[in-house]
């Protein structure tokens, strides 16, 4: 067989015919009379190429084609057109149809496009497998890359999930730490084990020592059970601590302790409980620099930095853009039921200009937008919706000719963050971008409650 078409044409005579031009020449057939039916048939048959009417009892060509294109089938369309839904077919070739055949339909005219249409199926099925195979080989468990030192990420990831050691990432905010983290857990002998993530910037300071080591009930106000910790969730697994520049000196001392002897203390417990949890940690802070200003113990810092990753931002290692692209394609296509077979080069052409500032996150968020907002089945320049060059140079927040008074600017910007969070310490800290400790001590400074 030369491959699998689908006649969707409502004149019963004009589709017999099809069909038997089709099958003399050697292709696999299914036929029907409308577009319900055809919606069903294609989801069954999977075919190679649509053969499809413009004009249909319950759609038209355009409605069939946004359905295929939103579903994610990978078939071309040739539309069968009258005369005077010429203009229309013209403008569903620039959604993603292949060609359109006006009526009369020349025999000859039909088995080219055809042959041609299936080809372009067949290369682009061929096209996918290849960019898959490739991702593979270079990728690791959603940490994908081709650079020296993205794949240097990779090789330690491979030898660090062998051994049962605790690993220091560290790398700017949305280089991926977290997906490094999950990988060294899925190949290590844990993989089967819980692993449980503690965003330490996310989480007000008095309430630490309860939510790492859990509470005995009475502890405290309000404790009217006992509860396990993240670090005894995590008993034979792993615990991800992410942002841990951001951890207080006073439980800095009990991680320690923790790593070093594997036991931990409930808050308002007596006995020591022993576990089996491997420790990975991150950071986007400069430790050593943090040692230095003795908000990082150095202890700690000498037991963690023994083996270390380190993930260099996006804007240093642009090789690795287009199969990050192109996993991303995969995804989103896999998510959103979309069939988004390429991106064009003026559209790779920007992205591979642009700095990156968010590093891979801002990538991934950009092409799934780019995605569902794409009305074909390419990715074009106009879907990349970078932040414009003028937006760029604008710096965020404009000086007054007459100037500022640095204290009022910050009571002023501290007390919008307030409102803005309900008064929550926490989220007001996040919105400034800067941890629970600085947002508790800038709240004293100017006497904020």
């Amino acid at each position: 067989m030369k491959g699998k078409v689908l006649v969707i044409e409502d004149e019963v005579n004009q589709n017999e015919i099809l069909v038997a031009i089709l099958k003399s020449n050697n292709y696999e057939v299914r036929n029907c009379f409308n577009g319900t039916d055809g919606e069903r048939i294609c989801m069954e048959f999977e075919p190679d190429v649509v053969l499809l009417d413009f004009k249909l009892p319950d759609m038209d060509g355009i409605q069939f084609l946004k359905w295929i294109k939103n579903e994610g089938i990978l078939c071309e369309v040739i539309l069968i057109t009258a005369y005077a839904s010429i203009p229309s077919a013209v403008e569903a070739i620039k959604l993603g149809a292949f060609d359109y055949i006006p009526k009369p339909i020349e025999t000859e005219k039909l088995l080219v496009s055809l042959k041609n249409a299936i080809e372009k199926n067949a290369l682009a099925k061929e096209n996918i497998a290849l960019k898959r195979a490739i991702l593979k080989s270079s990728s690791i468990d959603g940490v994908v890359g081709v650079s020296p030192a993205i794949q240097e990420v990779i090789r330690a990831i491979k030898t660090f999930a062998q051994y049962d050691v605790t690993v220091l990432i560290l790398g700017e905010t949305g280089t991926g730490k977290g997906l490094v983290a999950k990988a060294i857990h899925n190949l290590s002998p844990r993989k089967e084990k819980p692993f449980e993530v503690i965003n330490v910037s996310a989480i007000p300071e008095p309430l630490f020592e309860s939510e790492l080591f859990g509470y005995e009930k009475g502890a405290f106000t309000g404790a009217y059970m006992s509860k396990p910790g993240l670090i005894e969730i995590a008993n034979g697994g792993t615990l991800f601590l992410d942002e841990i520049g951001d951890l207080p000196l006073h439980i800095q001392v009990k991680i320690l302790r923790f790593i070093e002897e594997k036991k931990i203390r409930r808050v308002g417990g007596r006995d020591e409980i022993s576990l089996d949890v491997r420790i990975i940690a991150a950071t986007n802070k400069n430790l050593e620099m943090e040692v230095e200003k003795n908000s990082f113990r150095k202890d700690l810092y000498y037991r963690l930095a023994g083996f270390t990753i380190k993930i260099p931002p996006l804007r240093e290692r642009k090789d690795d853009i287009e199969p990050l692209v192109r996993h991303y394609i995969e995804k989103f296509n896999f998510i959103h039921k979309k069939n988004i077979r390429e991106i064009r080069p003026e559209a790779m052409k920007l992205l591979l200009e642009y700095n990156w500032p968010g590093n891979v996150r801002e990538l991934e968020a950009l092409i799934e937008k780019a995605i569902l907002i794409t009305e074909g089945d390419e990715i074009r320049k106009e879907d990349i919706l970078l932040p414009s060059v003028e937006g760029e140079k604008r710096h965020p927040y404009e000086i007054p000719p007459s100037g500022i008074v640095w204290d009022e600017f910050e009571k002023s910007i501290l007390l919008q963050a307030m409102e803005k969070s309900g008064n929550n310490i926490a989220r007001a800290a996040r919105l400034l971008g800067i941890s629970y400790r600085t947002m508790q001590y800038r709240l004293k400074k100017f006497g904020i409650k």
